[in-house]
């Protein structure tokens, strides 16, 4: 398995990908210090790191074969696998989203205009919501 050209190409994007992210990081925090850059910047490497670490935990998962989704209780490896799968899908929530981190890189570290919003001057209490309101007043549509 670990020998087919898809595997190690795999590997190989999952490895220069952590190696890029990390000169990256270095890059952009010494151009953040120097001033050089906003401090937003910060973002990218954010949504550089949620990639990776997804990407990483996707390849264990598919080199684990049928022990990546099912193990024997007493495999810590195969469950600390498992964990790491489903709370790195937390990471493109948390601390915001990976589309709000796109969208700060894009407004405050690129300049680009900000998405139309046609309720920008309306309170938050009164935006439309795409809720249907119940009909009853016992909570029954």
């Amino acid at each position: 398995m670990l020998d087919g050209p898809v595997v190690r190409q795999a590997i190989v994007r999952t490895f220069v990908g952590h190696a890029v992210q990390t000169l990256l990081g270095h890059r952009i925090a010494a151009a953040m210090r120097d001033g050089r850059m906003p401090g937003h910047a910060g973002s990218i490497i954010r949504c550089g790191v949620t990639a990776n670490t997804q990407r990483t935990s996707n390849l264990r998962t598919s080199l684990a074969g049928m022990n990546g989704i099912a193990w024997d209780a007493s495999d810590v490896l195969a469950a600390g696998r498992a964990r790491d799968f489903i709370e790195d899908r937390a990471l493109s929530i948390r601390g915001g989203t990976t589309e709000i981190q796109r969208n700060a890189i894009g407004e405050r570290v690129l300049g680009l205009p900000r998405e139309p919003a046609v309720d920008v001057d309306i309170p938050f209490r009164d935006v439309r919501k795409n809720v249907v309101p119940p009909r009853g007043g016992n909570g029954q549509r």
